[in-house]
């Protein structure tokens, strides 16, 4: 039986996670990615929750000009140009995580569940359930949504208490195996 890890809610706050990033996706680098890519984490802050559930994404309120707008690709070194991509991010930071910690979305840890509620998948409870799954990369979070479509068409069958939820059938993504029982990842 491989690893097994316990589930937990967690739900969003007023606060918000900003960062900057500076990337090239057509340029090679050695970094982990493949390409040149940064991402700069500039503060929190308290940012109501919109009434939909978004999570939030920035503009260019940031001007291109701010010096805290990453210059360099730290894997390679090559200075970003004009051209290159600029992304200023807002998240929604949630909190439930067993260490107390506030995460963004998809930087929670597995095990971590919450109401998807922009997703529009809801399940027999009105929840739109996500749930955090361990990945195998380290690059991408494996996020699966149980309630919304498998291979087949159809969602998984869910039942129980959130967190305390089976779903079968099992779970395949392109980084996990396993299941879901009574609130717990078991891995194949």
């Amino acid at each position: 039986m491989g690893s097994r890890i316990e589930c937990f809610w967690t739900e969003p706050t007023d606060m918000v996670l900003r960062s900057l990033r500076r990337y090239n996706g057509s340029r090679k680098c050695q970094g982990r990615l493949g390409y040149c890519n940064v991402e700069l984490e500039i503060g929190t802050e308290v940012e109501p929750l919109d009434p939909r559930g978004y999570l939030g994404r920035g503009d260019d309120a940031v001007p291109h000009g701010d010096p805290r707008w990453p210059k360099h690709c730290p894997d390679c070194g090559r200075p970003f140009a004009e051209g290159d991509d600029w992304q200023h991010n807002v998240d929604r930071l949630f909190r439930g995580a067993p260490d107390g910690k506030l995460y963004p979305a998809d930087k929670l840890p597995p095990g971590a569940m919450y109401d998807a509620k922009w997703w529009n998948h809801p399940g027999p409870d009105g929840i739109t359930l996500t749930i955090m799954l361990p990945n195998s990369d380290g690059l991408v979070a494996d996020i699966w949504h149980p309630d919304t479509p498998s291979k087949d068409g159809r969602p998984w069958t869910r039942t129980g208490k959130i967190p305390r939820v089976t779903c079968t059938p099992s779970i395949q993504t392109s980084s996990y195996h396993g299941f879901l029982t009574d609130g717990y990842l078991v891995e194949c």
